[in-house]
């Protein structure tokens, strides 16, 4: 069985942001890049982007762990 991260890449991070920017009551958001070994500093930079125009954003947890 294929890890799912295995095909996530940079892309689906900035896909990943541009739909977090509608979100705008978010209040918690929680996620698995478990394995995820194709993304970049970019790809996390583009998050980091939509992530900060959610103001009702409370919690962030992100699991980077192999």
């Amino acid at each position: 069985l294929a890890n799912s991260c295995e095909y996530f890449k940079d892309q689906g991070l900035t896909n990943l942001a541009k739909s977090l920017k509608t979100l705008s009551s978010l209040k918690s958001i929680n996620l698995n890049f478990r394995e995820c070994q194709q993304i970049t500093d970019q790809g996390l930079n583009n998050l980091g982007e939509g992530l900060k125009t959610l103001s009702s954003l409370q919690s962030i947890n992100f699991n980077f762990t192999e």
